[in-house]
């Protein structure tokens, strides 16, 4: 359960950029992004990133980022300069193990789940640590290697419980609301959720790593279409889908973290763009674990494997940012 602490604040009112070509495009006239700038590097210092897992982006076009292996999070302006930093590594209050997943919640609160604390700790945007909830285990308000987080805008938290294969929901303030998902493949149960996005609409869409496919549920829990992009080869398919986020048209990108690719899906599944995620030159691979966009439509793209955040533009219209403030 949180701390006091947070309780009184709920209740409280040099990059370098590098071209790309690896894009395709399935649908005729849909735009094929390009790799505008690129920021990070393996290391231990600010600004250098050591295997992201994920990313969120808040409204002022700030970009957090989860930096599983430095036991940290680091904040960044959309131009990628270094803003501050954040957590150890640690099991002790504002210490963080493997951070794994951010979202923002009510009030400027920050939500990062750890998969080897198996809790959730809370920040405020400064990194002030708030509070935190969750234990090893698979009964109500336990987790098994949570790896992903969201909030709704009515407060609600979701926590992808991945080796317990279900969604949990709590309050703000860390109370265990409900669950849903067990084991398995069939519609409704999961396979490893890695991924949570929700819609203007309030639907859940969840992605399985496991389960090579995205579901659709309501707000409650409950199935609202079959999976969609199943499949080990082919553009449509889904090797390991990871992280997601919708655009302001309301399409949803899904990293597909083995075959190195991001998939744009329109709302009823069908596939608008299959981008390949830039090695940068490097030939390693780079496999993206989680995507976000900015309020301009920008994308920006996880390289778990280069230790890099890439950020990828549709045009010139969408290529601003760098004046973003803390």
């Amino acid at each position: 359960m949180f701390s006091s602490i947070l309780a009184l604040f709920l209740l409280a009112a040099v990059p370098s950029a590098a071209p790309d070509d690896a894009a395709r495009a399935p649908a005729t006239h849909e735009p094929v992004p390009e790799l505008i700038l690129s920021w990070g590097g393996r290391g231990p210092g600010p600004g250098q990133l050591d295997h992201p897992f994920s990313i969120a982006i808040d409204d002022r076009d700030m970009v957090y980022v989860a930096d599983e292996a430095n036991d940290r999070i680091q904040k960044f302006r959309s131009d990628g300069r270094f803003v501050r930093q954040w957590g150890a590594h640690g099991s002790d209050p504002g210490q963080l193990f493997h951070p794994a997943g951010i979202a923002f919640g009510a009030r400027g609160a920050v939500y990062v789940v750890e998969h080897q604390n198996h809790r959730v700790s809370v920040f405020d945007r400064a990194g002030r640590f708030l509070g935190t909830f969750g234990a090893q285990g698979n009964g109500n308000g336990e987790f098994s290697f949570p790896v992903a987080i969201e909030c709704d805008p009515e407060g609600h938290v979701y926590v992808a419980d991945a080796e317990n294969h279900r969604v949990q929901v709590f309050g703000p303030d860390g109370t265990f609301l409900s669950s849903f998902g067990s084991h398995g493949t069939e519609p409704g149960r999961m396979t490893q959720p890695y991924g949570i996005s929700i819609d203007r609409e309030g639907s859940l869409f969840i992605s399985e790593f496991g389960g090579r496919r995205i579901q659709k549920f309501t707000a409650a829990g409950e199935l609202a279409s079959g999976g969609w992009g199943e499949g080990v080869t082919g553009r449509e398919g889904c090797c390991a889908a990871e992280g997601s986020a919708f655009d302001r048209d309301g399409n949803l990108y899904v990293t597909d973290n083995v075959c190195g690719h991001v998939r744009k899906f329109a709302p009823d599944g069908a596939l608008l763009l299959d981008l390949a995620v830039s090695d940068e030159g490097t030939g390693q691979k780079p496999y993206p674990s989680d995507v976000a966009i900015d309020s301009k439509g920008n994308l920006y793209v996880v390289a778990w494997g280069l230790s890099r955040i890439q950020k990828y533009g549709f045009g010139p219209e969408v290529r601003g940012g760098a004046g973003n403030s803390d």
